[in-house]
């Protein structure tokens, strides 16, 4: 699968908040995350399931870097950062 766009993706300069899960409990969104977010996803589980071949095509990539922007787009106010990011 193209480890290339992964790579892109994770080396932006704006992409830091998506590189690593969202640890709901360290940054103070426990419960309200995963009430939220049924199905969570970054960059870094991206680039991971790329790594281990386990993308079927190039749409099951392209679903899960879709998921990690809407995601960001449905936790987060419009006036937060990470969503401009998006």
């Amino acid at each position: 699968m193209d480890h290339d766009m992964a790579l892109i993706l994770c080396r932006h300069p704006k992409s830091i908040s998506f590189r690593r899960p969202v640890d709901p409990v360290a940054l103070g969104i426990y419960p309200i995350y995963n009430q939220i977010i049924k199905n969570p996803m970054d960059l870094g589980t991206i680039k991971q399931n790329i790594d281990q071949g386990s993308y079927v095509d190039k749409d099951d990539l392209i679903r899960d870097i879709q998921l990690v922007w809407n995601n960001a787009k449905t936790f987060n106010p419009k006036v937060n950062m990470s969503n401009g990011c998006c």
